[in-house]
């Protein structure tokens, strides 16, 4: 699959920018939704979507949904590194990193990054352990 990317990445073929979606450079080979499809459709796989244990301790949940379950929908992780993580059954994307600073006096006390994680829908179709998978757009 690298060798496939590395020959989409070449400028000279028109096969990346087929592929290509508006977060993709071609030119460079970086193709991150590639990674996204992937990890949409194989969101049950613990080998590519590592779990993950919400830490209330060190934790932020920034943004909760309205109804009745209360869904983590956009939370900041000091702990979780990874690009994709599942919590239970539900799928999360890292979109960013945010820096956690505490000052006092113009002094710098503490200084951490925190990873943003948003909740992400997830592909395919799992029917009894049969897993029908959507990875052509």
């Amino acid at each position: 699959m690298k060798k496939a990317l590395n020959k989409f990445g070449d400028v000279n073929t028109e096969a990346g920018y087929m592929v290509a979606e508006d977060v993709d450079d071609p030119k460079t080979g970086y193709y991150p939704s590639i990674s996204t499809t992937i990890a949409r459709n194989m969101w049950y796989n613990k080998e590519i979507v590592k779990p993950y244990s919400y830490d209330n301790n060190t934790d932020m949940i920034l943004r909760q949904s309205l109804d009745s379950q209360r869904t983590n929908v956009l939370f900041a992780s000091r702990s979780a590194t990874d690009r994709y993580i599942t919590i239970g059954d539900r799928l999360y994307r890292k979109v960013g990193d945010i820096a956690a600073i505490r000052k006092s006096d113009d002094k710098l006390m503490r200084y951490s990054v925190r990873g943003i994680y948003l909740l992400t829908p997830k592909l395919g179709i799992n029917d009894d352990g049969n897993h029908i998978y959507e990875y052509v757009n």
